[in-house]
């Protein structure tokens, strides 16, 4: 078998002055250390999908733009398995071209306790409301130690479970997209959405869904053009988390 070739990681990111020298300084020794990280500082504060968009417009500019890109929150962490999952399964569907995009059905997160909150919904006592609902691991062993331990779980996007159900929903990050249904996004998508917090749903539920099932022509899903599928795949071993999502179920946003 051909090798696997190394992951290409961008990260765009924007910091504030109190912090950029040393988010700088991180991320220019972690790029030293790693060929395949190129981090690219933005000088004004940029929302989600405009770091996205920026870094989109500039791979077009690659003398060997990607053909597909995955996504990544920066506070998650990945499996030591994510890039081989998500490259065979990019590969696979290289041979069809109707597919546009592939969804990995697993990923894991924490599960919530019933003595996370108290019964008004607030943080229990002792319990620090700011950092209760997100779990920091620091390599993915600690990850598979959680899912062993019951502090964490993993999702199934297959199944349907009303009691869980927004755990169940598909995410971003759960995508490998072609480039072009990127910049086909991109320039539909008005301002507004790009700036938006939740554009990352619109993304996903008015784009890349919509024109797999051909349910919209116009607006942000663009005219259709030919049937377009989502090829999804589920992780042969049992255990293989692919993707730790640091919120837990039904936490609050602040």
């Amino acid at each position: 078998a051909a090798p696997l070739p190394p992951a290409t990681l961008r990260v765009s990111y924007s910091a504030s002055p109190v912090v950029a020298d040393g988010v700088r300084a991180m991320l220019q020794e972690a790029a030293q250390r790693n060929p395949s990280l190129a981090v690219y500082e933005r000088a004004a504060p940029q929302s989600q999908f405009e770091h996205l968009r920026t870094l989109t417009r500039e791979a077009i500019a690659f003398p060997t733009p990607p053909e597909w890109i995955y996504f990544s929150d920066d506070d998650d962490l990945w499996s030591e398995n994510r890039h081989k999952l998500f490259h065979d399964a990019c590969r696979a569907a290289d041979k069809k071209p109707s597919v546009h995009a592939v969804c990995c059905t697993r990923k894991a997160r924490p599960e919530k306790k019933e003595d996370d909150a108290d019964d008004d919904g607030s943080p229990a006592e002792g319990v620090d409301g700011g950092a209760s609902y997100v779990t920091r691991v620091p390599d993915a062993a600690a990850a598979r130690a959680l899912v062993a331990s019951g502090a964490a779980r993993l999702t199934d996007l297959e199944a349907f479970d009303l009691s869980v159900e927004s755990f169940n929903m598909d995410e971003y990050f759960d995508y490998a997209v072609r480039l072009d249904v990127l910049t086909s996004f991109f320039k539909l998508a008005p301002n507004a959405l790009v700036k938006h917090k939740l554009c990352d749903l619109a993304f996903i539920s008015s784009h890349v869904k919509a024109k797999a099932s051909g349910s919209l022509t116009s607006g942000v899903g663009g005219a259709s053009k030919g049937a377009k599928t989502i090829q999804r795949f589920t992780p042969d071993a049992p255990d293989e988390f692919v993707y730790f999502y640091t919120r837990q179920e039904n936490a609050p946003y602040v």
